[in-house]
């Protein structure tokens, strides 16, 4: 008991001791704390933005993608609310006649000869050449202007689709496919197309870089897929034998 009443003592003077010299600290005031307590840090902390991320996109600064490319009529840093001037009159007659007569020259151009590949190219050059002075700022308030636009436009669109269309039909001539029989019935028909017998669905292999595939089997032609259009190959396209 006297053992433990000892250690009892012990640990309360400890206790007091270190609760005096506390207060003392207090009394002296911060002017007597170790100096690098309230002593400022010597060099500033620098941070390497080129390491921080942006905690939305994850990009580093300074590797912020480009600005979208500006639009028809519109130029970077340009403001979408500036007021356009509106076209005086004269100029207003001489772009809507430009157009139309670029309109009218490629329209007899495409309807004249469709089939041959010069006029679609004369068809789309002109149809640019009519919507060039077209791409300016506020065309939509000319009702007009914006019409023939669309017209040339469309024009454009469908000149490129018969010119896709042409080469196309041209590499699929140059393929030189030997069609050289035909078993048609209601169900599984089969053609010899270069020497070997296929079915509807199936791909021919006609060379190192395009493939067709078989469409329709009839008795005197097939009809095969290629690049997205029909084309028939019939026995009167094939060179006859001497």
């Amino acid at each position: 008991m006297r053992s433990f009443g000892r250690k009892v003592k012990t640990a309360v003077l400890h206790c007091c001791a270190a609760a005096l010299a506390l207060a003392g600290m207090a009394a002296r005031g911060a002017d007597e704390l170790p100096e690098a307590v309230v002593k400022p840090a010597d060099k500033p902390v620098l941070i390497d933005w080129g390491e921080v991320r942006d905690p939305f996109t994850f990009r580093k600064k300074g590797n912020e993608p480009p600005p979208p490319p500006p639009g028809p009529g519109e130029q970077h840093g340009e403001d979408k609310n500036k007021v356009v001037e509106p076209l005086n009159p004269e100029k207003h007659r001489e772009m809507r006649a430009e157009a139309e007569k670029m309109y009218g020259e490629a329209e007899q151009a495409f309807m004249l000869e469709t089939g041959a590949d010069a006029r679609t190219s004369e068809v789309v050059a002109k149809c640019d050449n009519g919507l060039k002075p077209l791409d300016i700022p506020g065309l939509e308030k000319y009702q007009d202007l914006l019409q023939a636009r669309n017209r040339l436009q469309e024009l454009r669109k469908a000149a490129e689709r018969v010119h896709q269309r042409q080469e196309a039909e041209k590499k699929f001539r140059d393929m030189n496919i030997r069609l050289t029989g035909v078993v048609a019935r209601e169900r599984h028909s089969q053609a010899i197309v270069n020497g070997k017998p296929v079915g509807k669905g199936e791909v021919v292999a006609v060379s190192d870089n395009y493939d067709v595939v078989v469409d329709e089997i009839r008795p005197d032609h097939v009809i095969f897929l290629f690049q997205g259009y029909k084309m028939m190959l019939s026995f009167t396209d094939m060179p006859r034998s001497r």
